[in-house]
């Protein structure tokens, strides 16, 4: 925090990521707070939620629909589960192919939009007002995000992903 404190690009500080070290973070939630009230603040991001911090945090992977829960806070999907997908030369050093979904080089925005119709929306439509795609890039471990590994190649069409993030503007109920 003291390092990055006036950074425009924090918008969230996250204490700890499914449950990993996690402990008393109800009074370390409140602290961070204290210590920054300019911003949000996830206490456990994913996992064992607390009722702590400024919302509700869960990570989705593979299966069925978002159970969107309502407990005063804003309900809010910090991981959803990417698509593993290579880049279009079938270059696999962008990492591995992990999870059940998958999707066809070339076709990952067609992927992404139905994983959208069938999850996504239907959430916010019950209250879910933040989601997040995992993962923006590829990493050494992953081929699950939009743009390669070397951030080359942009490998989700970005005017299909465009169309997508216009349709989930607007209020939640």
């Amino acid at each position: 925090m003291q390092t990055l404190y006036n950074s425009p690009g924090v918008i969230c500080w996250s204490l700890f990521d499914e449950g990993q070290g996690q402990f008393d973070s109800v009074r370390l939630s409140e602290r961070l707070k204290r210590l920054d009230p300019t911003r949000l603040v996830d206490h456990a991001s994913g996992w064992l939620d607390q009722r702590a911090g400024d919302f509700k945090s869960v990570h989705v992977y593979s299966g069925g629909r978002i159970r969107v829960s309502k407990d005063g806070r804003v309900f809010a999907v910090t991981k959803l589960d990417g698509f593993s997908c290579p880049a279009e030369d079938g270059e696999a050093a962008s990492g591995k192919v992990r999870g059940r979904l998958r999707a066809e080089p070339g076709k990952l925005a067609e992927a992404i939009g139905s994983l959208y119709d069938r999850r996504v929306f239907p959430a916010k439509e019950l209250g879910m007002s933040v989601c997040i795609y995992s993962q923006l890039t590829d990493t050494s471990e992953d081929s699950n995000g939009l743009i390669s590994f070397d951030r080359t190649r942009v490998k989700a069409d970005i005017g299909l992903m465009r169309q997508m993030n216009e349709a989930l503007k607007g209020e939640t109920i």
